[in-house]
């Protein structure tokens, strides 16, 4: 498919220009060298940077070819004056209004002002769709949109991110891979599940009515890695210093437990290095955990700061899950005044580390990253998709407008 456009395309620049040459040259500009039509992104399908300022065409039940009627369920095919195709999947009770009304600039996405309604904007949920992308295997990619929102205490969802290649369904809780920024009445969250286990991290973000936001959303696994690789070998030092600091364990240092791995510099070496972490802060930790007779602690610790799971990782997304899952409860041991003399002396500076990296500009158009990012890898091999959610969260008017989306590789 690619190389007939390749060809149509070559063969129209030259015909074009040829009509407005003298001697051979052509005399109409470089822009006719590429028109947007013929750009090879666009041939190859790898982009797509739609502002909804043509003419939109709605044409029925998508796959059917049926009269769209707004039901549960219904998925509605539409076609933007530029080309770029997009569905819609109707969300709680049904849509009686069933278009998207143009403003200043874009479009009003709202539809029925009634709660716990809503849709699901993308541009198809299939392996095989314009933008769907394979973990670990496809080029990093992107996804840049921006809307308004008139009152924002109208949305619990208003939200751009990337989901495992999945059927539709009202609810985002389904899914089970996603990961997305999401205005929730004006408050910016990171909602994200990794084989179904919903996380909400809430970020100091924020927007107000009548405001605008972009959401960009930047999965590049190298990136991950070098993030996981430095928070990895900064943990090893801060657990080190913990364990040998005796104005924290009054009992005694912790010489056992301590880790040896070499540093981080690769996914070899972090898996390595992430399960020495998690076999000797296990046992560091079990100390604290005691009634009586600790080797190392004070007392038997306030609350339970053991690890979720203590399964060594075998992909750079579990490294992702195991290190952040490390980092947070440590975090907790390092905090516990119980067993602990004196608190947080050797607490890590880094963040959670992730594959994702997800910025925000709130009524401005510099980006910053968020607040609070809880560091976020795909599962190895997974398809996933773009989309845009907005379900409301009261029965009220108010213009939602999208006013950009734009998809492509980093």
């Amino acid at each position: 498919m690619s190389a007939r456009n390749n060809k149509f395309g070559a063969n129209a620049v030259y015909l074009t220009n040829s009509f407005g040459s003298q001697g051979g040259i052509p005399t109409l500009g470089d822009a006719i060298l590429e028109p947007k039509n013929l750009q090879q992104d666009n041939v190859d399908q790898t982009y797509t940077n739609e502002n909804f300022n043509g003419l939109l065409a709605y044409t029925g039940i998508t796959g059917t070819g049926g009269v769209a009627t707004g039901a549960t369920g219904e998925s509605i095919t539409v076609i933007a004056e530029s080309g770029n195709i997009f569905e819609y999947f109707v969300l709680g009770a049904g849509q009686t209004i069933r278009t998207f009304p143009k403003t200043s600039t874009g479009i009003d996405v709202t539809l029925d002002a009634v709660d716990d309604e809503g849709i699901e904007l993308h541009q198809g949920v299939a392996a095989y769709s314009k933008h769907a992308k394979v973990i670990g295997t496809d080029a990093p990619f992107f996804m840049q949109a921006k809307i308004s929102v008139a009152d924002v205490s109208v949305y619990d969802e208003c939200m751009f991110g990337f989901r495992a290649v999945e059927a539709c369904d009202r609810s985002i809780r389904t899914y089970t891979d996603y990961c997305t920024i999401n205005s929730n009445i004006g408050t910016v969250n990171i909602d994200t599940a990794v084989g179904a286990a919903d996380v909400v991290t809430a970020c100091t973000d924020a927007i107000t009515d009548g405001q605008y936001l972009i959401s960009r959303l930047e999965y590049d696994e190298t990136v991950g890695l070098t993030k996981m690789c430095a928070l990895a070998n900064e943990m090893t030092a801060a657990y080190v210093a913990h364990c040998a600091d005796v104005t924290m364990h009054t009992t005694a240092a912790d010489a056992t437990n301590v880790i040896t791995a070499p540093a981080a510099t690769d996914l070899t070496t972090l898996i390595a290095l992430i399960t020495d972490q998690q076999i000797q802060y296990d046992a560091h930790e079990g100390d604290s955990e005691l009634a009586a007779t600790w080797l190392y602690h004070a007392a038997q610790e306030t609350g339970d700061d053991s690890l979720t799971d203590t399964t060594a990782p075998t992909t750079l997304a579990l490294c992702g899950t195991r290190l952040n899952d490390f980092r947070a409860h440590y975090i907790l041991h390092e905090a516990d005044a119980t067993s602990h003399a004196l608190q947080d002396l050797h607490t890590p500076s880094l963040g959670a580390a992730g594959s994702m990296t997800l910025k925000v500009g709130a009524n401005t158009t510099t980006l910053t990253e968020v607040s609070t990012n809880p560091g976020y890898t795909f599962t190895a091999a997974l398809t996933v998709v773009p989309f845009f959610r907005q379900l409301h969260t009261a029965s009220a008017a108010s213009v939602l407008s999208l006013q950009n989306w734009e998809v492509g590789l980093l």
